[in-house]
This record gives C-alpha cells, structure tokens and sequence, in this order.
C-alpha cells in the first residue's frame, strides 16, 4: 500500500451499532389488543371490499334488467297473442288466441284476476287501457296496446275453440261383452 492509501485508511470513520436495546417485554394485554385491532382492521377492509363488489354487481345487474324490460317490451310489442308460429303479419291457419284467464281464489278475494298471453308474457289486469297500465303505482305505456275489456272479449270469442272432435264426430259407446256362466 502506498502511504496516502493507508492514511485514508485510518482517517475513515468507523460507524459502531449501538448495543441493542433490550425489547420491553409486552403485557398480555397489550398483545391481545393489538391483534383485534388488526382483526378489526382486516374485517374493515372486508366489508370495503364487499360494498365495492356489491356496487359493481349492482350496476351490472340494473344494466342487464334494463336490457331484459326492454327485450320484453319488444317481443311484447311484435306479440299478436294468436296460437302457432308464424311470421308476423301472416295469419295463421286457425285463428285461436294463446290467451288465459287466471282467477284467484279464495273468499277474501274480489275480481282479483288476470289474463296471460302464453306466447309473449304479457299480464292484462281489470282496469288496463289501451294506451297505458298501472304496475307497481306507476302509470306506463301499453305496449300491446290491447285493453283489459278487448283481451277479455278475445278469451270469450274462443272459450269454446280448443282440441275437441269435430261436430261430425259420433262417439259410440261399445258395451262390454256379456259372459255366460
């Protein structure tokens, strides 16, 4: 070594680690609140998590109701509530309504009936108009434009109209044969 090396060598401060502080033994107290507090901090970023998952899932399902209502409301629109698939605008072979009457039962209940078309969905309810329905206390547009009175009078045109045997139909009854004995 030369001799500048070996000064710079003495000259360089040596950093001595103080000795170690003995750690202060913790009271079982101070132990046990130390872990709820970061069982209590966990939980809390827990529900955080939660609300947030569940804002998002909510979001995500009003969109999908949304597209659901609207889809309804369309095939609802195209509906023309007849029996058979056919195009629109075409009639069909027969001209029967795919429409039920429903009536609660039950000696509480008063006119407490619907009608359903079995293709589309759609529920009429006594009151309905044409132009608009009442759901839920809320006042909305009639996509059928069909009123109660008219969807009621479509189901008593065709009450009688279903798979029964033709008018020519003669139903012979055939007696059992006799046995002697």
């Amino acid at each position: 070594m030369t001799k500048s090396k070996a000064v710079e060598s003495t000259n360089m401060a040596v950093e001595v680690n103080p000795a170690p502080q003995p750690i202060a033994a913790k009271s079982s107290t101070d132990v046990l609140a130390e872990i709820m507090l970061r069982r209590e901090l966990k939980d809390e970023q827990e529900r955080q998590n939660k609300e947030v998952r569940n804002t998002v899932a909510d979001a995500r399902r009003k969109k999908e109701d949304a597209g659901k209502l609207e889809n309804d409301r369309r095939r609802q629109t195209n509906c023309d509530h007849l029996q058979g698939n056919h195009r629109l605008g075409e009639s069909p072979f027969r001209e029967i309504s795919h429409l039920s009457l429903h009536t609660f039962g039950g000696p509480s209940t008063t006119d407490n009936r619907r009608i359903r078309c079995n293709k589309c969905g759609f529920r009429w309810y006594p009151g309905d108009l044409a132009e608009t329905i009442v759901r839920d206390g809320q006042k909305i547009d009639n996509p059928t434009t069909i009123s109660w009175k008219e969807a009621y009078k479509i189901i008593m045109k065709n009450k009688n109209v279903g798979n029964k045997p033709s008018t020519g139909f003669i139903d012979v009854f055939v007696a059992a044969p006799a046995y002697k004995e």
